[in-house]
C-alpha cells in the first residue's frame, strides 16, 4: 500500500483497488466523535478521509477540528492481518514524538470498521516529488534537504527501540509548509539491539508488509531487525533520488547473487562518497553500517572532504614543480615521482595522525588536534572534518551527560570547566553551530541552576520558621545548598530572615523554662551544624552553658542500649529530673483530695516516661512508695466514712500502680 495515497489530499493522485473496502459516504459519524467528510486517499485494504472530530471543535476555528481517519475493514470479511497492522502502527508510532515522524493519536473499532485517527497532512510523498522531476532525479542539495530530516526521524524512531522496516519514497512526505515527515510504521518491529525481543508489540514472529524493492535481505528473511535494515532502505533512496534509478533494478534483496550483480556508481555520486553508499547497500548486514546517522554523516561529508584532498594534492603538486629549477639534472620523470611520493606521504603522515587522536580518550581527543597545526592548510581542514564526530560530538555528549545531574551537591556541574572545553574545541570548529548552542544552553543552565538553589533555599528557611524545624536535618539540607552555590562560583548565600531567629530564640527559652531536654539539645545541634550559622550560635552565649550540657548528657545517655547497667549522669539529673520530682513530692505532701491524688500519679508516670526512668531509680522509687502510702492512707480514712465508692476507685488505682 502506497504513502502517497495513505495522507494527501488533493496534492496527491487517488488510486482505487477492486480488492478495497466499499467506501463510505461522507457525513458518517463514528463512534459519535469523527464525522468523514470526503475520502482522499486510498490503498488495496485501507481508505484515507479528511475527517473532523466534533470534540476539538473550539469557537470559530474549524481548521483545528480536522484529522485524518484511516479506515480498514468495512465489511465482515475484511483482513484480520490489516486490523492488526493498524494497531500495531498506532501503538508504535504515537509514542514516537518527533516533529519528523508523523503524529498518530489512536486505534479505534466500531463493528467490523477498525480505523486510525492521526494528523492531517496536505502535500506530496517523495515519490510523486521524483516522478516529476527531470529525469526522476533530484538535484543533490534538494535531495539532502528531504533525507537529513528523514534521518533524524529513523534516529529518534531507532532510540525507542523502534525499527521502520519499510522506510521507501512513498513513506516520506513533503508538507506544504516545507516539512518532511516519515509515514507507516504498521510493518515497524522491536529493536534487536534494544529488545532483543520481536514480540515487544504483541505481533507474532512472522512479518509481512514491507515493500521487496527497498527491504534488506535480513527482513525479507524475517530475522530480528536491527537498524542497518533501515540503513539498507534508506541507502536504497539516496541512490534513487540522485541518480533517477534503484540501485538493485528495484529486485527483491533476497534474490541478488553478490557475486553477478556489481553495483554502478552513478555519476551524481561523488567517488569518496561512492564508498559510502556501497557500504550502507551491501547485501551481508554486517558489511553496513550500524546507524542511519553514520551512513549520512559519512556520505555528506565525503562530498567536501576528499574534494578539499584533491586539491591539497594538485596545490602541493604545484608547488613541487618548482623543484626541477633546483637540479638541472633531474628528469620530468623524476620530479614527477618524487612530488607523487610527497603527496602521499603527507596524505599518510595526516592518516596516521587522526588515528592517533582516535586512540586517545573521547574528552581528551580535541586537545590533540594541536598536533594538526603543521599539517598542510587542506589536509588540516581534511582531517577536522574526519576527527569531527570524535572530538565536537565528544565533548558535546560530555556537556549532556553533565547536565542531566540533579544539581545537589556534589552533583553540581562544573560549568566553568564545560564551557572551557567548548571554547578549547571551538577554537578549531569555530563555525560550529552545535558548539555555539552548547555553550548558550551551559550558561543558561548555570543561571537557572543558581536561581533554582537560591529559590529552594530560601523556601526552606521559611518552612522552617512556619513549621519550627530547628532539626539537624534540616541544617544539613541548607548546607547543602549553600555548598551547591558556592561550588557555582558564586557569591550568593541565602541567609535567614531576621523573624526566624527571633523565633528560634523564643523555642530556646521555651524548652529550657520547660526542662525540655529534648528540645533543647535538637536546637543546639542546629546551631552547631549550621555552616554560616553565627546568629544561631550566638544565641546561645545568653544561655547557662549547663543547660545545653546537660541535655547533651541525657540525650546521649537515654540513646545507649545499655543504659539500665548505668548511672544517669549526675549534672543531668540535677539540671533536668531532680526539678519534676521536687515538685511531684510538694504536692504528694500537700494532696488529700482523690482527685488530687490521681493527678500526682499521673505527673509522675510522665516524668518517668519523659526521661525513661527504670524502676529503681531512687527518685522515682521514692516518690512512688510515698504515693502508695498516701494512697492507703486515703482509703483508711474513707472506710472510716464508709465512701464505699471511693475506697474501691482508690483501691484499684493502688492494684495499678503497685503492678
Amino acid at each position: 500500500m502506497e504513502a502517497a495515497n495513505k495522507l494527501f489530499g488533493h496534492h496527491s493522485p487517488i488510486e482505487s483497488s477492486s480488492e478495497s473496502s466499499k467506501e463510505m459516504a461522507a457525513g458518517t459519524v463514528l463512534l459519535g466523535r469523527y464525522m468523514l467528510m470526503e475520502l482522499i486517499g486510498q490503498g488495496g485494504t485501507s481508505e484515507i478521509y479528511r475527517a473532523r472530530d466534533m470534540v476539538a471543535v473550539l469557537g470559530h476555528d474549524d481548521e483545528q477540528s480536522h484529522i485524518a481517519v484511516k479506515i480498514v475493514g468495512c465489511d465482515p470479511n475484511a483482513e484480520v492481518a490489516e486490523s492488526h497492522l493498524m494497531l500495531h502502527e498506532a501503538l508504535t508510532t504515537r509514542h514516537l514524538a518527533h516533529p519528523n515522524i508523523i503524529k498518530v493519536y489512536d486505534y479505534h473499532r466500531e463493528g467490523h470498521v477498525s480505523f486510525v485517527t492521526m494528523e492531517l497532512i496536505t502535500g506530496e510523498s517523495l515519490s510523486a516529488c521524483v516522478l516529476r522531476a527531470p529525469g526522476n532525479k533530484l538535484p543533490y542539495r534538494y535531495a539532502m534537504a528531504i533525507l537529513r530530516p528523514t534521518v533524524l526521524a529513523l534516529e529518534a524512531a531507532h532510540a525507542q527501540g523502534i525499527i521502520h522496516s519499510d522506510i521507501k519514497p512513498s513513506n516520506i512526505l513533503l508538507t506544504e509548509h516545507g516539512d518532511v515527515k516519515v509515514i507507516d510504521f504498521a510493518t515497524a518491529r522491536a529493536s534487536l539491539d534494544a529488545h532483543n525481543n520481536k514480540n515487544q508489540f504483541g505481533r507474532n514472529a512472522s512479518y509481512y508488509g514491507y515493500t521487496l524493492a527497498y527491504a534488506s535481505p535480513e527482513t525479507i528473511a524475517d530475522k530480528p531487525a536491527m537498524r542497518r535494515d533501515d540503513v539498507f532502505s534508506l541507502a536504497c533512496i539516496v541512490y534513487e533520488v540522485l541518480s533517477g534509478k534503484h540501485p538493485y533494478d528495484r529486485k527483491p534483496s533476497n534474490s541478488i547473487e553478490a557475486s553477478s550483480f556489481k553495483l554502478k556508481r552513478p555519476r551524481e555520486v561523488g567517488f569518496w562518497q561512492w564508498f559510502a553508499l556501497k557500504k550502507a547497500l551491501s547485501l551481508q548486514g554486517s558489511k553496513r553500517f550500524q546507524s542511519v546517522h553514520r551512513f549520512m554523516q559519512l556520505f555528506t561529508h565525503s562530498r567536501w572532504l576528499w574534494a578539499y584532498l584533491v586539491a591539497a594534492a594538485v596545490i602541493l603538486a604545484g608547488g613541487v614543480v618548482g623543484a626541477q629549477f633546483v637540479s638541472q639534472h633531474l628528469t620530468a620523470e623524476q620530479v614527477q615521482f618524487e612530488k607523487n611520493e610527497k603527496i602521499i606521504r603527507q596524505q599518510e603522515d595526516t592518516q596516521a595522525l587522526i588515528k592517533s587522536i582516535r586512540q586517545e580518550a573521547p574528552l581528551l581527543r580535541y586537545q590533540q588536534l594541536r598536533i594538526l597545526d603543521n599539517t598542510p592548510e587542506l589536509l588540516r581542514y581534511g582531517a577536522l572534518g574526519a576527527l569531527y564526530d570524535e572530538t565536537v560530538t565528544s565533548v558535546l555528549n560530555h556537556v549532556e551527560n553533565q547536565l542531566n545531574n540533579d544539581g545537589s551537591g556534589a552533583e553540581v556541574p562544573d560549568f566553568p570547566t564545560l564551557i572551557e572545553h567548548i571554547d578549547k574545541v571551538a577554537v578549531y570548529y569555530p563555525d560550529s553551530v552545535k558548539l555555539s548552542e552548547a555553550k548558550k544552553i551551559v550558561q543558561s543552565e548555570y543561571k537557572q541552576l543558581v536561581s533554582s538553589l537560591t529559590v529552594q533555599a530560601r523556601q526552606l528557611w521559611a518552612q522552617i520558621e512556619v513549621k519550627i524545624d530547628f532539626s539537624p536535618a534540616a541544617a544539613t539540607t541548607l548546607n547543602d545548598l549553600n555548598a551547591a552555590l558556592k561550588k557555582l562560583d558564586t557569591s550568593v548565600v541565602v541567609v535567614p530572615e531576621l523573624s526566624v531567629i527571633d523565633v528560634y530564640r523564643k523555642n530556646i527559652i521555651k524548652a529550657i523554662d520547660g526542662l525540655d531536654y529534648r528540645t533543647v539539645n535538637q536546637l543546639f545541634l542546629f546551631s552547631q551544624k549550621l555552616k554560616n550559622g553565627q546568629e544561631f550560635k550566638a544565641q546561645w552565649q545568653l544561655e547557662d552553658a549547663r543547660a545545653t550540657r546537660a541535655a547533651q548528657l541525657l540525650v546521649d545517655h537515654i540513646n545507649q542500649e545499655d543504659r539500665l547497667n548505668k548511672p544517669y549522669p549526675q549534672q543531668a539529673v540535677e539540671y533536668y529530673i531532680q526539678p519534676f520530682f521536687t515538685n511531684i513530692n510538694k504536692l504528694l505532701s500537700d494532696a488529700w483530695s482523690d482527685s488530687t491524688i490521681f493527678g500526682v500519679k499521673e505527673q509522675l508516670y510522665k516524668v518517668a516516661g519523659m526521661f525513661q526512668l527504670p524502676d529503681d531509680f531512687p527518685m522515682y522509687k521514692q516518690a512512688h512508695d510515698k504515693l502508695v502510702q498516701k494512697i492507703e492512707e486515703k482509703i483508711v480514712s474513707h472506710k472510716q466514712k464508709r465512701n464505699l465508692i471511693s475506697i474501691d476507685t482508690l483501691t484499684k488505682l493502688l492494684e495499678e500502680i503497685r503492678t
